[in-house]
């Protein structure tokens, strides 16, 4: 496979192309494959939303440290007054399913009329989310820059049936939650930085969502840990590595002899 940064290679020969070209891996799960069937978004009129328009913005903070602010609600109260005027949190509550999450959070009585009352958000594993009401519609998609910096970006949907000016105040609405979940995810990632943080446990009810996913990553972590055992070296998604079992020979010499002057360690007068 010739890439833009490697033109004309597809000329080689063919034993060349095998060492210095590969396809890429590109791995899909079926896990959530379910999360758009839900009955719960029969009552939504899916063909008359359009999209509208993209907007994003990055932030530091691990993606988990997002993923757990959006599956709990413990935090609705103080940090999001617009949810917590309308929502009825006593009853908020989610649904674990097969590799997705859906929230259920019922309006208050007051609220029970309005167009954002049938509110639909579902979190997909490992990083994205929707959520829908009868005249909004938006996708969440968290893209880790690094260990402790994401991008966040958002692509929002307009019913066709959406005044102008129900459709400017949900968007602010929605726009504001995100600023101060932005907000509190990056005090979160500051405290887990400091590095004396320690797990205790999570709310069988209130943090089900996050004790879910949890386990989720940690079962991805450990069969990826299980494949470097069986394959006794580090597996780099990301990396060129072997191509159809057949390593670089040349390249895995070269790996070897650095790793053996550093001896597992990062020696700085050897980083030039």
């Amino acid at each position: 496979m010739a890439t833009a940064k490697a033109p004309r290679f597809q000329n080689l020969p063919d034993s060349m192309q095998k060492t210095i070209l590969y396809s890429p891996s590109i791995s899909i799960s079926t896990d959530a494959a379910l999360f758009d069937a839900q009955e719960r978004l029969g009552v939504f009129e899916m063909e008359k939303y359009s999209y509208h328009h993209s907007w994003e913005f990055e932030a530091e903070y691990n993606w988990k440290t997002m993923v757990d602010n959006y599956n709990e609600c413990y935090h609705c109260p103080v940090a999001h007054p617009g949810i917590a005027a309308t929502t009825d949190l006593e009853n908020y509550s989610v649904a674990t399913e097969q590799g997705f999450i859906a929230h259920f959070a019922r309006p208050k009585p007051e609220y029970a009329a309005d167009n954002n009352s049938n509110v639909a958000p579902t979190y997909v594993f490992p990083s994205s989310a929707i959520t829908i009401n009868s005249v909004y519609l938006y996708l969440t998609r968290c893209v880790p820059l690094g260990a402790t910096s994401v991008r966040m970006e958002y692509e929002v949907y307009r019913h066709a049936g959406c005044a102008d000016e129900e459709f400017a105040a949900m968007d602010t609405f929605m726009k504001q939650i995100e600023e101060e979940d932005r907000v509190l995810c990056s005090l979160v990632q500051a405290n887990l930085n400091v590095g004396v943080y320690r797990s205790g446990p999570l709310h069988p009810r209130e943090e089900m969502g996050v004790a879910y996913v949890k386990g989720l990553v940690k079962r991805a972590v450990m069969a990826h840990v299980q494949r470097e055992k069986e394959a006794g070296v580090e597996i780099w998604p990301a990396a060129v590595g072997r191509k159809d079992g057949a390593p670089n020979q040349e390249a895995e010499e070269e790996e070897a002899f650095c790793k053996s002057l550093c001896n597992g360690g990062s020696l700085e007068e050897l980083s030039w």
